[in-house]
């Protein structure tokens, strides 16, 4: 499956192993889910746990991508001591968006262009704002966070439109759809 952004991918791992080269633990039930217990985890245990839980509904492809972009993330709440409310999102938000750009001017395998690291950057505030956001006006996460994303992106213009999984055009609306009506 693919990531809906490599750069993104590859930057979640190399940082993750970089901020915690003593590794990460993932879990099948009982990851930390709150700052209190993410910390305490931390505190004892001296690494971050995450779920281990993947679907084709993530926007990466592989599930070590997928823990070690949530490694990452939990790290900066559990550094920051940053609440997992609004203003401890943006503050995470700052500090991965910062991560991102060292790893990109200093140790990325490869120069990123400006193109790949500002969409990587739009993914990043997508996860850590957008989706947040989303809950806030709707009261609920979005159900597939590889479809926002991809809305997210192609809001900005660095995406197609995504195509709806299900066409709901029939023979009444497929009608209005003619150019030459």
């Amino acid at each position: 499956m693919q990531h809906v952004d490599d750069t993104l991918a590859m930057a979640s791992v190399a940082i993750c192993k970089r901020l915690m080269p003593q590794g990460i633990v993932g879990l099948a039930k009982g990851a930390p889910d709150t700052l209190e217990s993410a910390t305490r985890y931390f505190n004892d245990n001296g690494t971050i746990a995450v779920s281990t839980f993947f679907s084709p509904r993530r926007f990466f492809g592989t599930a070590e991508c997928c823990q070690a972009f949530d490694a990452w993330h939990d790290y900066c709440h559990v550094t920051l001591q940053a609440g997992f409310d609004m203003t401890g999102e943006e503050r995470v938000n700052a500090l991965q968006q910062s991560h991102l750009q060292a790893w990109a001017n200093a140790w990325a395998p490869r120069r990123m262009t400006p193109a790949e690291l500002k969409r990587a950057s739009a993914v990043l505030d997508m996860n850590n704002l957008g989706r947040l956001h989303h809950w806030h006006q709707w009261d609920a996460p979005p159900h597939d966070v590889r479809s926002f994303a991809g809305g997210w992106l192609a809001a900005l213009g660095m995406a197609d439109k995504p195509r709806p999984a299900i066409d709901y055009r029939n023979e009444w609306t497929a009608y209005s759809d003619r150019e030459d009506v």
